[in-house]
């Protein structure tokens, strides 16, 4: 303000050093926050992709001690040796950090593409059923229930088939509201 109030005064040497030191200062400032940040997003960046990787092991060591149902195919996949049905080794909710409605979760296996395939979609209720509601059920993770494809819109009431991860000897069909938070784990034809 002093230079633009005082263009002939009798400070104008020292006011114009002043000013180019705090300008380089605050451009100093500025690199150091945005390499700061920058630091920030790549250490986020690498935690994230190391908790990827410690789940896809543990998913995978379990996987294969299934007794030969489940083969894991190393590239994300496992394929059930019954049905020949192609599923992700990472649920939705492992692989983004948390839960989804209906509409993100149908969005999410539409966007996949794992395994050198983009053809992913929700599962059939029958479908989740053959391998969590078996004899040789599939390995539990921290996902209680996931949705199927199957939805129901009953006037204002729209709710989807879900399958829980509970070991039981009887399927037994649940529903929840779309908007509810829950999992998909996608499955190829």
């Amino acid at each position: 303000m002093y230079l633009q109030q005082n263009p002939m005064g009798p400070f104008l040497g020292e006011a114009n050093s002043i000013l180019n030191r705090l300008q380089s200062e605050y451009r100093y400032n500025r690199q150091q926050h945005a390499e700061a940040v920058q630091q920030k997003r790549q250490a986020m960046a690498q935690q994230e992709k190391m908790r990827l990787e410690n789940e896809l092991k543990n998913m995978m060591a379990q996987v294969e001690q299934s007794g030969g149902r489940y083969l894991v195919n190393g590239d994300g996949t496992f394929t059930d040796t019954q049905t020949g049905l192609v599923w992700a080794l990472l649920d939705s909710r492992a692989k983004l950090g948390g839960c989804q409605d209906f509409a993100s979760a149908s969005n999410y296996v539409a966007d996949l593409q794992l395994g050198g395939y983009t053809d992913w979609r929700i599962p059939l209720g029958s479908e989740l059923a053959s391998i969590y509601k078996t004899n040789q059920s599939f390995p539990l993770n921290a996902t209680d229930w996931y949705w199927t494809s199957e939805r129901f819109d009953r006037g204002y009431h729209r709710q989807a088939l879900v399958v829980t991860t509970k070991k039981e000897k009887v399927f037994k069909r649940r529903q929840k509201d779309i908007k509810a938070c829950g999992a998909v784990r996608a499955v190829r034809p």
